[in-house]
């Protein structure tokens, strides 16, 4: 994967120094099979994808789920408001174009008496 080895940009030879400190670079990360692992504040390192499905499984993914469920419906809700708002802005137009013409008899506005 190219897209996590240093390119050879001004910024990347500038932090290696050179363009065979670059290439140094880039053949370390082929050796190390494009695997970017930090061990700060862990024991251990697991790194087996079954492993890691089902340890997500049980912790995070029912939160995922509900926050990815409350996004899309967030944004049907705001679909749903902008019509409704559009809608609104229609009658009103629709109405205004009888008033400025002092509702005329032909008109489908009516005032109605009470």
């Amino acid at each position: 994967m190219d897209l996590l080895k240093p390119s050879g940009n001004k910024l990347a030879l500038k932090l290696f120094e050179s363009r065979k400190g670059l290439i140094k670079e880039r053949l370390r990360q082929q050796r190390a099979r494009n695997c970017v692992c930090r061990n700060d504040f862990i024991e251990e390192i697991i790194l087996e994808p079954r492993l890691i499905a089902i340890n997500y499984i049980k912790t995070w993914f029912i939160l995922d789920l509900f926050l990815s469920v409350a996004s899309m419906v967030m944004r049907i809700l705001n679909l749903l408001a902008l019509i409704i708002l559009l809608a609104q802005w229609n009658g009103c137009l629709q109405f205004m174009i009888p008033m400025f013409q002092n509702f005329p008899s032909d008109c489908w506005v009516a005032f109605i008496d009470p």
